[in-house]
């Protein structure tokens, strides 16, 4: 049997598709972020409509927050505001905040939170999505 040749492979375009890769997966962290917190403040805002108004400060205390990288959102309510845990989940022992039956899923936020997480799936697909096709590759050299 005779010797194998020797065979040479030349791969061109990898350093461009490793470019390309990097670019497509920044510009998707970035469109997803944009779109959660697009979401967040969609929440927020349904949140802020639900809660008792009495004085509007729950309300006014609904957030909603990127965090610094830009990629995750998230909803709040409540900061400075006392009472928003109980008027959120109710209970409490003292005789002020009994007579509210604790809920341990929540009244306003949690419920609202759970809903939109179940569009995080579809809009962060969509977006990949939309990236790629956006997507501009580099020609190989």
């Amino acid at each position: 049997m005779a010797p194998a040749r020797a065979i040479s492979i030349d791969v061109k375009g990898l350093a461009e598709l490793t470019r390309g890769m990097h670019s497509l997966v920044g510009s998707i962290d970035e469109a997803s972020g944009d779109a959660f917190y697009d979401l967040a403040q969609i929440a927020r805002a349904e949140t802020a409509a639900k809660v008792p108004h009495r004085s509007g400060r729950l309300a006014a205390s609904a957030a909603a927050r990127r965090d610094a990288a830009g990629n995750t959102a998230s909803v709040g309510i409540g900061d400075g505001v006392p009472y928003a845990g109980w008027i959120e989940f109710g209970g409490g022992k003292d005789p002020q905040h009994a007579g509210r039956k604790y809920i341990k899923r929540g009244r306003y936020l949690y419920p609202t939170a759970r809903r939109t997480a179940r569009e995080l799936r579809p809009v962060a697909e969509l977006t990949a999505r939309q990236q790629i096709k956006r997507q501009h590759w580099p020609t190989p050299h």
